[in-house]
């Protein structure tokens, strides 16, 4: 057995409080020191790139804030260039997010390849898991290109369209377009103005406050002083009621229930999901059956199926700016933005339970090796 010596660096560290570039920057300093002294691996503290003893006094969007998904997120990839700078490997920790808002006290540990550890053993993981599998079904062209990024076959991939119950969304929404005046009305809503809409959690990393900023910087006078409506409950809530109070242009509804929303989907002009790290974005479904136009992020899973300049708009997330820009754009020509609405209603029509099923078959076709009993279809 062949053995190497590797010398190793322990770092003890007073990270500065809720100061991520500060941190940064102090583990690059170290570890530079460490290489001057021949180490090729050091090792930092849990939470030494977001702070350690304050967390626990924060509230969950403070840590939202703070947190960032691993290994995509730039503390993981300013440690791998760090890695790969120095030929060594790093092991620093921080506050993590997951693609469901789900807060870790995680720790990385970057090598010199480019390679988080955790991102090496999921790889190696999934591979083992792949290669066992005779079919996949995805939900979008991402999902499909992740696949094929793992080195899985085309032939072994069948489309099932993430969807919700078109039919339920779409008559709905046109028999409250007969009601719509007085749902105006019972919302307090004067005049004709123009809505729009943020229906989901309330949580950071689907930015409402970034859309009440954007909203804000409007020209409420030249767009024909639109409405914005915020339904959904979640952490953020206390944040967005504190920046609506005293704007009656900002309405924070809270959650309703699904029945409800196809009335608000008549009623909007706009649907906004500017999220960060949104697998999909079922609601943008919805909004569609309910001939919204509509603004996404392209950290949204649906926005290279659903949403182009014929029905929307895609933006950047977190950046108001742009978020802005985009409205204020669909706005402007109030006949434009129904136009695509209603683009947006043929696009999603055949986004649909049919396609599943029918994705689903093949995909048992080539499983079974042979063609799968079609079944009765519904009206």
């Amino acid at each position: 057995m062949t053995t190497t010596d590797v010398r190793i660096a322990a770092v003890q560290c007073m990270p500065t409080l809720m100061d991520v570039p500060a941190n940064r920057e102090m583990i690059r300093d170290r570890a530079q020191t460490a290489v001057a002294a021949g180490a090729r691996l050091i090792v930092f503290p849990e939470c030494c790139i977001t702070g350690y003893w304050y967390l626990r006094n924060l509230d969950r969007p403070a840590l939202e804030v703070l947190a960032e998904p691993v290994p995509d997120g730039p503390a993981c990839g300013a440690l791998l260039r760090l890695a790969h700078e120095h030929d060594m490997t790093i092991g620093a920790g921080l506050v993590e997010i997951d693609s469901a808002g789900t807060l870790y006290n995680t720790w990385v540990a970057a090598m010199p390849d480019g390679r988080a550890l955790r991102g090496v053993l999921k790889r190696r993981y999934l591979k083992w898991i792949f290669d066992r599998c005779r079919a996949f079904l995805t939900v979008g062209g991402a999902n499909r290109d992740y696949y094929r990024a793992h080195g899985v076959d085309p032939g072994r991939l069948f489309p099932m369209p993430y969807a919700v119950d078109n039919d339920f969304f779409r008559s709905r929404a046109a028999a409250a377009a007969g009601e719509r005046a007085q749902f105006r009305s019972a919302l307090g809503l004067d005049g004709e103005g123009p809505v729009i809409l943020f229906a989901g959690k309330l949580l950071a990393r689907k930015n409402p406050l970034v859309l009440v900023e954007a909203f804000r910087a409007l020209d409420h006078a030249g767009l024909g002083h639109p409405t914005l409506l915020l339904v959904g409950d979640g952490a953020l809530r206390p944040a967005l009621e504190k920046a609506a109070a005293g704007d009656d242009r900002v309405r924070v509804l809270g959650f309703r229930n699904q029945t409800e929303m196809p009335a608000f989907y008549d009623l909007a002009d706009v649907f906004v999901l500017a999220s960060h790290r949104e697998p999909w974005g079922l609601a943008v479904n919805e909004a569609m059956n309910g001939r919204c136009a509509v603004v996404v992020s392209d950290e949204c899973g649906c926005a290279g199926d659903l949403v182009d300049e014929t029905c929307g708009a895609v933006v950047a997330p977190g950046d108001s700016g742009a978020l802005g820009r985009a409205l204020a754009r669909l706005l402007s020509d109030r006949g434009r933005c129904r136009e695509m609405g209603d683009a947006a209603a043929a696009r999603i029509r055949g986004w649909n339970f049919d396609a599943d099923v029918d994705g689903l078959r093949q995909a048992l076709s080539a499983v079974c090796q042979g063609p799968v009993d079609q079944g009765p279809r519904q009206a």
